[in-house]
């Protein structure tokens, strides 16, 4: 009898166990497939559907009845809100690993505070970021630059803007791919501000324009 119970009890968290991945691989099946099919060109947020699916489930669900904080129900919600009214070109950074806007507005949890767990779950080991404590981190990510017009589709500014958004798509494509791109993210062998002349030029003139501030800024919540 006891060993009967036992079973049930073990099939019982199982089931529960594989309901909760199924919940998370369908979440995250729905955000992918939305982003990457809405989000594209410039306004890409993730290399491929592996990388996008990979990064997803490091973040937090969230409730899709409030939809805020640093989760992904919050990003969804964003994109969920710009394809209805066509802003795509302004929130589609929002609804990326970044939860901020072009404006740098702040929108989905904190770049730092993101920045920071990301480099932490999946470079651990690999950079001597991800070695950082939280506060050292965050104090190191809130003097990179924000540059609202970076582009992944422009391979120099892609790889080399020495920006926060250079780093959050090199961290996650390290999400499936750490070496090397943790040494990306992190800014020691790319995002290192080595642009050719015409993409320097540009990329400094969109940081100037920026309205949001610098990157530890616009906290939003956690």
């Amino acid at each position: 009898m006891r060993a009967r119970l036992s079973v049930l009890a073990l099939l019982s968290a199982c089931n529960g166990v594989l309901g909760l991945e199924e919940r998370t691989f369908d979440l995250c099946t729905q955000y992918c497939d939305a982003i990457q099919n809405s989000c594209v060109q410039a306004n890409a947020q993730y290399q491929d559907d592996a990388t996008c699916r990979a990064t997803c489930a490091l973040f937090e669900a969230g409730d899709a009845d409030d939809p805020t904080g640093n989760t992904i129900a919050c990003r969804f919600d964003q994109l969920k809100k710009a394809e209805e009214a066509g802003t795509l070109d302004e929130i589609c950074p929002a609804a990326g690993p970044g939860g901020f806007n072009r404006s740098s507005l702040q929108v989905c949890g904190n770049r730092c505070e993101t920045y920071c767990s990301l480099m932490k779950s999946t470079c651990d080991g690999k950079s001597p970021v991800a070695d950082l404590d939280d506060e050292s981190c965050r104090s190191l990510c809130g003097d990179v630059r924000d540059n609202p017009a970076y582009d992944p589709t422009n391979s120099d500014v892609k790889d080399h803007d020495d920006s926060i958004q250079c780093r959050l798509w090199h961290l996650s494509v390290a999400s499936t791919a750490p070496d090397p791109h943790c040494s990306h993210a992190d800014g020691a062998t790319k995002c290192d501000g080595n642009l050719s002349s015409s993409s320097a030029t540009t990329s400094s003139a969109s940081s100037s324009a920026s309205t949001g501030g610098g990157v530890g800024g616009g906290g939003g919540g956690s």
